[in-house]
């Protein structure tokens, strides 16, 4: 793993505040492998940045004490972790780890993927299959498991939920759900300028979550948001 260095992206589109952390670059493909895994990062977060014992992080987690003991070590070998301290207690002291950068940089070379089509397929694969399990069970108890494929008075081609009056109302009580899919030809001024908009409404989504309006209602729960806005790539897939 190569010293921290300045080669990051600008700060421009939905990034974070990057230009106040160390940075590591990551040269080994192992260590390459993990952090290009979701679940592998989800594991990483309670030590990125931060010290922890196993025990506080499986509790972070919800995760079993053997379970995330046994991606620690993976991780230290793979020389993302390291100890930083021992907490004393009765008997064997309590190591505590964080990792060995803020943060890290994870060249191309150093993941596992042949290409970057296929890197890109592996991480949204993991959003995907999370929203589609949600939207599932949202759907199955909203009794809208039907579809409907047609061309409207508008002209356009339609595939929806098979909803009626009624199980639009019932849908109406309950939580929201909705997928909107859409490729539309646009000047490239107008498509900044929705991505603009994107963003700004995921800043909304976080302020609301950190502090609600002091009228909301209704159980607090997790929603998923899917938020993408690309150009069409020429040509079928590969």
């Amino acid at each position: 793993m190569t010293p921290p260095d300045d080669r990051h992206p600008g700060p421009e589109h939905a990034l974070g505040p990057w230009q106040e952390v160390e940075f590591a670059t990551v040269a080994d493909p192992d260590a390459g492998k993990l952090l290009s895994d979701p679940t592998w990062i989800r594991y990483l977060e309670p030590f990125l940045g931060r010290t922890s014992g196993i025990a506080e992080a499986a509790r972070r987690l919800g995760e079993p004490l053997d379970a995330v003991r046994y991606r620690v070590r993976r991780m230290e070998r793979a020389g993302l972790l390291e100890v930083v301290d021992e907490r004393k207690r009765a008997g064997r002291p309590v190591r505590l780890y964080r990792s060995v950068a803020d943060g890290f940089v994870v060249p191309f070379e150093a993941t596992p993927f042949v290409d970057l089509e296929e890197r890109m397929a592996e991480v949204l694969s993991h959003e995907v299959r999370a929203f589609a399990r949600s939207a599932a069970v949202a759907m199955r108890g909203s009794g809208l498991e039907a579809r409907r494929v047609y061309r409207g008075p508008d002209g356009a081609v339609h595939q929806e939920a098979a909803a009626d009056e009624e199980a639009l109302a019932a849908a109406a009580q309950a939580d929201p759900l909705e997928a909107l899919s859409l490729l539309a030809r646009l000047p490239r001024s107008v498509a900044r300028e929705l991505l603009g908009e994107l963003v700004r409404f995921a800043r909304r989504v976080e302020r609301l979550e950190a502090e609600p309006p002091a009228d909301a209602s209704g159980p607090v729960r997790s929603y998923r948001l899917m938020l993408m806005l690309v150009p069409e790539a020429d040509g079928p897939p590969t």
